[in-house]
């Protein structure tokens, strides 16, 4: 299992005034999260070159026969879109590792190949990003809040619910040891209080 930690995308955080329905990147060249409508959007997908797509619990609008180009290719060499279909409901009774395993096995593999993938859910508020807060501390090394703070930051509607922040809380634990970093038992409902929870600490000057 990776430790070595990794940088959000510097791309990440939306444009101002950009709608919380669009997708996002998560890590640069590789991780995107958004809504099942963006499984959808043909002209996105070709865009990012986003040639896999996990879909958390909800199927996308529509399954597109697509081929995106390579982005690491230079001879025009194109990929068939892949669409990944796991189980998982947003509810308390949730049990979400079978599904996080399933996807991180499928993000990794991805990543060896230098594919981009695009995480959703049905709004890509609460599965999808559980899912992929679940990846970040078990591949990249992050902590909760750290994990936690790179999604929300790129995409601010994300919100986690309280069952999945549990089980987010101890997989923290059973990763890195300690007393885990998040010290609350479900985010915020306002925007800048969730960010303002999670965001880094800044060094003093001097």
């Amino acid at each position: 299992m990776a430790k070595k930690k990794a940088k959000a995308s510097k791309d990440a955080a939306p444009a101002k005034g950009q709608s919380d329905s669009a997708a996002v990147c998560i890590l640069e060249d590789f991780l995107f999260l958004g809504p099942a409508a963006a499984a959808s959007n043909a002209a996105f997908l070709t865009s990012n070159a986003i040639s896999h797509v996990i879909s958390i619990g909800h199927d996308p609008p529509t399954r597109l026969e697509l081929r995106v180009p390579d982005p690491h290719n230079l001879t025009g060499k194109t990929d068939e879109l892949q669409y990944h279909r796991l189980r998982l409901v947003d509810s308390a009774s949730a049990a979400p590792e079978e599904c996080i395993k399933q996807a991180a096995e499928i993000l990794e593999q991805c990543r060896a190949q230098k594919k981009r993938v695009l995480v959703h859910c049905s709004a890509g508020i609460s599965r999808s990003p559980t899912v992929i807060v679940a990846y970040l501390m078990r591949y990249h090394g992050m902590t909760l809040k750290e994990a936690l703070y790179a999604v929300i930051s790129a995409r601010p509607a994300v919100s986690p619910n309280p069952h999945f922040i549990e089980w987010l809380k101890e997989e923290e634990i059973r990763l890195h040891g300690g007393e885990g970093t998040l010290d609350v038992d479900r985010l915020p409902a306002k925007t800048t209080d969730r960010l303002a929870l999670v965001e880094p600490a800044k060094s003093a000057p001097g």
